[in-house]
């Protein structure tokens, strides 16, 4: 099986990808911001980290109908969660 059906991407078609993306980083970083006070992901488990995941999974499926806001924010807790989790997982594992 080969890749003939992939679409090659330009260096402008990357380049706005990488806006995207770092748009959306500054999104979730706005939100980790918001949440400062919190305990820090490092103190909690994986699991507990992914119920919370599965949690924000779930509000951002009930704000599909919302503002584009709304459905942003949503996005980001989703982001940060599976952030959190690899960080975790880096971190476990010594990979920083």
């Amino acid at each position: 099986m080969g890749d003939e059906h992939l679409i090659t991407k330009t260096d402008r078609d990357f380049d706005a990808d990488r806006r995207k993306a770092y748009w959306f980083s500054f999104k979730m970083v706005e939100k980790l911001f918001k949440n400062r006070r919190k305990s820090h992901w490092s103190t909690v488990g994986c699991d507990y980290l992914l119920d919370r995941l599965i949690e924000e999974l779930e509000e951002l499926k009930e704000a599909r109908g919302g503002s584009a806001d709304e459905i942003i924010s949503e996005c980001a807790d989703v982001g940060n969660f599976a952030m959190m989790i690899a960080d975790n997982v880096c971190n476990r594992e010594g990979w920083k």
